[in-house]
């Protein structure tokens, strides 16, 4: 029996929450292969909110900086990477990459 794979264009929502570890770290987020953000690019560099923007030291605890992201024309093909990028690139080595936490991630699609 011969079955026939219908591809589908979608709209997506990406929704990540990031904390950076001690510096500005800005991450990265790129679509890999069908898609592109709302800009028409398939990486978008986040700045994230610093330690010293949240008062993490008088807290005692890392804050997250909430990200939500449109995604148009992914498919189920379609890949996201998400890594920290000092240069904003999305190059992950070792001088140009920095830590980060990262939580609640979901693909919603709208």
């Amino acid at each position: 029996m011969k079955k026939t794979l219908s591809v589908f264009l979608a709209l997506l929502m990406v929704l990540l929450s990031v904390a950076a570890y001690a510096e500005e770290n800005p991450t990265v987020v790129t679509v890999n292969g069908d898609g592109t953000f709302d800009d028409g690019t398939q990486t978008q560099t986040l700045r994230n909110r610093t330690p010293v923007e949240t008062g993490a030291d008088a807290k005692g605890y890392m804050e997250y900086t909430l990200h939500t992201l449109r995604v148009t024309g992914a498919t189920g093909a379609t890949t996201f990477t998400i890594a920290t990028s000092l240069d904003g690139t999305g190059a992950v080595t070792g001088s140009n990459s920095c830590r980060m936490w990262f939580d609640d991630l979901r693909i919603e699609r709208e």
